[in-house]
């Protein structure tokens, strides 16, 4: 029965963490992705009142990115931490 439940733990542990990865991967591409638009905006000789709002606004939003993507792999740790406790709980299980 314990060993059931630490493998549902387990399973749903993972969903999560894959789900945040995910997550991560699409933060790290918006963010490309916003930049392009700003870059592009600049290569189509938009007028630099237009653009220069525009760059400041990307680097307030690369940062919060940044730090979103900082706090994700902070997380995806304490993750990895837990994952190893309950494979060591199902083993102690086993054992028993």
């Amino acid at each position: 029965m314990a060993i059931e439940s630490f493998t549902n733990q387990l399973r749903m542990l993972q969903d999560v963490k894959s789900n945040i990865i995910s997550f991560k991967r699409y933060m790290v591409t918006i963010k490309e992705k916003y930049k392009n638009q700003i870059n592009s905006a600049e290569s189509g000789l938009f007028v630099q009142d237009f653009t220069i709002p525009l760059k400041n606004k990307k680097n307030i939003f690369e940062d919060k990115v940044n730090e979103t993507i900082d706090k994700i792999e902070k997380d995806l740790q304490i993750l990895s931490k837990q994952e190893t406790e309950i494979q060591r709980l199902m083993q102690e299980a086993r054992n028993v």
